[in-house]
């Protein structure tokens, strides 16, 4: 037999995030997009169980407005659980952590976006710190839209497994369910603050300021910005901090369309541009 359980079950339905807790503890997710409409709620009980104190309320999410910025020290609102993201977020695959001042993937891949009003030109950037060869990657969106890894623009930065003293800086396009590479590039740069800056058709990338990796696109016009954390599961999470999101490119020094070095890599990277790969890390 099993042992019985008693506490306090509360279950919390946001638009495709699902989450189970026990006295306030998070004890299982997911995520589902069959049912979108409005509904009821209600209780189900089996053979020798009691229920007691039942109540419903509606979960409050809040609006968040560029710019933007997320210490993880100090709770922005109050969630159920102190260690969950707050309502000023949308969790949308996976699940993360708020604890120790950062933010921690609590899954294999995790992807959180901004409440926000849909963004054009914009510049998001996080602090993170990658084990080299850990196969663990932080990405950035950037005109997000949807649900799970959505669609839109992301800027990753993979810890690839077995390279040494490397970590592969990737630009990608996320399309009807499929990830297209747009450009890549490799550099030893496994601390610092990442940035992605996206304006009109320009797309870049930069590390501790320094821009390594430009490329041009013109499917999207504007969506929301987020965060994307991968890893597996038996290896210490992956962690970020300092969330920033600020309109327009931000510190950033794109080159005018028709110059030399328009859409190459800049500032000592490797020139030339790799021809597309896979998809990102937990892909």
């Amino acid at each position: 037999f099993l042992p019985s359980v008693t506490g306090k079950l509360s279950f919390r339905a946001v638009g495709s995030s699902l989450k189970v807790y026990l006295d306030g503890s998070l004890k299982a997710f997911a995520h589902d997009t069959v049912l979108t409409e409005a509904g009821g709620v209600g209780m189900r009980g089996s053979s020798g169980g009691t229920l007691d104190y039942f109540s419903v309320a509606a979960v409050k999410q809040y609006q968040a407005t560029v710019p933007f910025t997320d210490t993880y020290t100090t709770r922005l609102t109050a969630p159920l659980s102190g260690t969950q993201l707050s309502g000023l977020y949308s969790e949308k695959a996976g699940n993360f952590l708020v604890k120790g001042g950062k933010l921690t993937n609590n899954a294999d891949t995790s992807v959180a976006v901004l409440n926000t009003a849909d963004v054009a030109d914009v510049t998001v950037s996080v602090d993170f710190n990658l084990a080299y060869g850990s196969d663990q990657s932080v990405g950035l969106y950037a005109r997000y839209y949807g649900d799970g890894e959505g669609s839109g623009y992301m800027a990753e930065a993979f810890a690839t497994k077995g390279l040494v003293d490397t970590i592969t800086l990737n630009i990608y396009r996320r399309q009807d369910g499929n990830w297209k590479r747009l450009t890549t590039i490799t550099t030893t740069d496994n601390v610092g603050t990442l940035t992605f800056a996206v304006t009109g058709t320009r797309l870049g990338v930069a590390v501790d300021g320094n821009v390594l990796l430009t490329a041009t696109d013109t499917t999207f016009d504007t969506g929301l910005v987020g965060v994307r954390l991968s890893g597996p599961q038996d290896k210490p999470a992956v962690s970020v901090d300092n969330l920033k999101a600020a309109a327009g490119a931000v510190g950033f020094g794109f080159l005018p369309p028709g110059s030399a070095g328009y859409n190459t890599p800049m500032h000592g990277a490797v020139s030339g541009f790799p021809q597309p790969g896979p998809g990102p890390r937990g892909d």
